[in-house]
């Protein structure tokens, strides 16, 4: 057997136990039947409340005894940080780690894309539905304005719109490609 979890989560979920441990409410920012979400509240389901908006962290109760915040990895910094600035709100005292738990690849690829997206005429995410780095890519993407955003999770790309399409009148110019996940960890 070998153990495939990124370090990160691995890291995550120890917190949430040693808070849980501790004493502390935990409130997890995390999207709803995300498989990491749902593993990281199954290490301590009594002890954690997981939120993914602002008003679902006002639809919070008031805590009796420490709170602290964890997020799931693959967030966006949008999906993030007004939560947690409503968590923070909320809760003046909350603990969390001196370290972000948002994942670093995760973050460089999506400020990888935003810095191309402006320039491209179409952009291809790879990865599959249910991650949430290739939703957040795909988001971002059409936010930056790009108008032909296509999602593939395997070999067959959209070939006859990015090879024959047109974008206001004119053909597609440049063209971006982004991996939303990353490859696992080596073993060393």
């Amino acid at each position: 057997m070998v153990d495939s979890v990124c370090p990160l989560v691995t890291k995550v979920h120890h917190e949430v136990k040693v808070r849980a441990g501790k004493g502390f409410r935990i409130v997890y920012v995390g999207h709803e039947g995300h498989e990491e979400a749902v593993g990281t509240m199954a290490v301590a389901p009594d002890h954690i409340s997981r939120v993914e908006s602002i008003a679902e962290v006002l639809a919070l109760p008031s805590f009796d005894g420490p709170v602290a915040l964890l997020a799931q990895t693959t967030l966006s910094h949008r999906d993030w940080e007004g939560v947690a600035v409503a968590v923070r709100e909320r809760y003046p005292q909350v603990w969390s780690p001196g370290r972000s738990d948002l994942c670093f690849a995760t973050t460089n690829r999506q400020s990888a894309l935003m810095a191309m997206a402006p320039r491209c005429d179409a952009i291809v995410v790879i990865g599959s539905a249910n991650s949430s780095n290739t939703r957040a890519l795909e988001k971002l993407a059409i936010e930056a304005g790009c108008a032909r955003v296509f999602r593939v999770n395997g070999a067959g790309l959209p070939a006859k719109p990015l090879r024959h399409g047109w974008r206001h009148g004119r053909r597609l110019g440049a063209r971006g490609a982004r991996r939303s996940h990353h490859r696992p960890a080596r073993a060393s």
